[in-house]
């Protein structure tokens, strides 16, 4: 087991740090093949709609080939979708490579779902998951600091193929290390009670815990896409951006050993409530600020309590699910759920920062980044009502 955490930790830097790397090049490749804020917000809701369509597939593969397999192939897409950043010249071939980083992304997430709900132990749940999503903000923060860099400096073309160099690397290195030593398969499905989709969607406790942490990756989703924009919008030079960004995704490392710890201690639901009004304030702030050092100040405290809801959101689904045996097509039903919101919420704020402009697109999503707080209060009560 400890093994396997191990791996998750590796895995969890990469990912994310790949992840951010795609959205902090975005801004570069916009401008460079002329796109707008629309047609930037579609190219994130492509990706989740491959996470929204993949995920009961998925979910069959976990059963098959188990968990690091299918990590593995999952770094290998990401480094053929920014090898292919390199040839990009419209918006056509732009949406083609987001449709890989979406299967990545899909592949990984989902995974990822199912490690988080059930390879930790209930005592320290909220400290491991924290701990482990801080490892995967120390990857945001090294690639986002470094890729806005190297975009000016060398060029965005030419920062994406050593990102996807990197990454076909690590595939290699990882597939080389693992293929004797340790590439388990999942637990062996017995004869035990296997519970049907619709089984978990009567589960009052699970249906909470999903719609919070739902509408929460949904608003988050936005946040770290548009957050380049934003910065440029109020006069913040390209160089920079990434280590203004660098801010926010330190921020998040912060949060998640703070709150991952503080989850055990006053309970899941609390937390994410909390979290969630302070962090309607602070995107606000920063959507109504002009000063660069004030908008970075915010951007470092907002990276603090934004990602400090995940510890929270993946404690209350994994609750939810600890008297269930067979829990793995619970991560098919979560993903589906965070890939409609997903897809909403990038698509809703790209249409009204074209139409309106950016600063409107945050502040709607200050106003919408109140309403996980309305299922995590429900769970909360059913929460109560059950023990």
């Amino acid at each position: 087991m400890k093994t396997k955490i191990l791996l998750a930790y590796i895995f969890e830097f990469f990912r994310d740090g790949f992840y951010v790397g795609i959205f902090l090049l975005l801004p570069f490749i916009v401008k460079d093949i002329h796109l707008n804020l629309l047609q930037a917000g579609s190219l994130q809701s492509a990706i989740n709609i491959l996470y929204l369509l993949l995920a009961i597939p998925i979910v069959t593969l976990l059963f098959r080939y188990g968990e690091i397999r299918i990590l593995l192939i999952s770094i290998l897409l990401y480094a053929l979708g920014f090898i292919g950043f390199f040839y990009v010249n419209s918006y056509i071939s732009l949406l083609l490579i987001f449709l890989i980083f979406g299967v990545s992304f899909s592949f990984y997430s989902i995974i990822s779902n199912h490690i988080r709900a059930t390879w930790f132990d209930k005592e320290t749940r909220g400290k491991d998951l924290g701990n482990l999503m801080a490892v995967g903000d120390v990857g945001k923060v090294i690639f986002s600091s470094l890729t806005a860099f190297f975009a000016v400096l060398i060029g965005w073309r030419y920062i994406s193929l050593t990102i996807g160099i990197i990454a076909a690397i690590t595939f290699f290195i990882f597939s080389i290390l693992l293929r004797k030593t340790y590439l388990p398969k999942t637990d062996e499905i017995d004869n035990k009670f296997k519970p049907k989709y619709s089984y978990f969607l009567k589960q009052k406790l699970f249906v909470f815990a999903l719609l919070a942490g739902s509408l929460d990756e949904g608003i988050n989703t936005p946040l770290y896409a548009f957050l380049p924009f934003l910065l440029l919008h109020k006069g913040v030079s390209p160089i920079y951006v990434g280590f203004v960004a660098g801010f926010y995704y330190f921020g998040n490392i912060i949060s998640r050993l703070i709150f991952g710890r503080l989850v055990d201690r006053i309970g899941d639901a609390k937390v994410l409530i909390i979290l969630e009004i302070i962090m309607s304030i602070l995107i606000f702030s920063i959507a109504s600020f002009s000063s660069i050092t004030t908008v970075g100040i915010i951007a470092f405290i907002l990276g603090i309590i934004t990602e400090g809801t995940d510890p929270a959101t993946y404690s209350m689904t994994a609750h939810s699910l600890e008297k269930i045996e067979q829990p793995q097509k619970a991560s098919g039903i979560k993903t589906i759920f965070n890939g409609i919101s997903k897809i909403f919420f990038p698509f809703l704020i790209g249409l009204i920062a074209t139409q309106m402009g950016i600063v409107w697109g945050f502040y709607i999503l200050a106003i919408a980044s109140l309403l996980p707080i309305i299922p995590a209060w429900l769970y909360l009560k059913e929460k109560t009502d059950l023990n």
